[in-house]
C-alpha cells in the first residue's frame, strides 16, 4: 500500500472510512500480501481515520 499512488491511497482510506461508519466500527484495517495498516476512527465520528504505519507481513519456518 504504501508503494502506492498518493490518490489510490485516498481512495482505499476513504472506501475504509465508508464501510468502519456503515458498520459503527471504530477499528479496522488493509490488508495485502505484503503488509497490514491498521486503522482507528475517532469516538467523535465524522470523516476523520487514523492510520498505522504499515506493518510487513513475514512468513516463518
Amino acid at each position: 500500500m504504501v508503494k502506492e499512488k498518493p490518490h489510490d491511497l485516498e481512495a482505499q482510506k476513504e472506501h475504509l472510512l465508508y464501510y468502519m461508519r456503515l458498520r459503527g466500527c471504530h477499528w479496522g484495517y488493509i490488508i495485502s500480501d505484503k503488509e497490514v495498516v491498521c486503522a482507528r476512527r475517532p469516538a467523535s465520528g465524522g470523516i476523520v481515520i487514523e492510520l498505522s504505519d504499515p506493518i510487513p507481513l513475514t512468513c516463518y519456518r
